[in-house]
């Protein structure tokens, strides 16, 4: 991961884009990329996947994880999605979808 991109993850971190438990799941798939649900749960100390799997799908609708190909789990042996974090944030679009705000482009008026 590109040294700009650490620095926006961090600067969406300090400026509360993201929420606590979001932050763990973060930091973790950024030392530990292209884990599945269950990997990173048991990575984290956690039994269960659903400790991780909703702030890993609001990670992911926010654009800061994305779904990196399906693989096998090391774990379960299942097939599986692996996430990855998106390699080029963008800070604005994050807060737009953290705020509500859905991004138009504006176009010019005619008459």
């Amino acid at each position: 991961m590109r040294e700009t991109s650490i620095n926006t993850y961090y600067q969406i971190i300090e400026e509360g884009l993201v929420g606590e438990r979001q932050v763990l799941v973060l930091k973790y798939l950024m030392e530990h990329p292209n884990q599945t649900d269950v990997e990173m749960a048991r990575g984290m100390g956690y039994a269960d996947p659903n400790n991780v799997r909703p702030r890993r799908k609001e990670l992911f609708d926010l654009g800061i994880i994305e779904d990196t190909g399906k693989r096998k789990c090391l774990i379960t042996g299942r097939l599986a999605h692996q996430w990855g974090v998106v390699d080029d944030p963008d800070k604005e679009s994050v807060r737009n979808k953290k705020l509500g705000k859905e991004v138009v482009k504006k176009t010019p008026w005619r008459f």
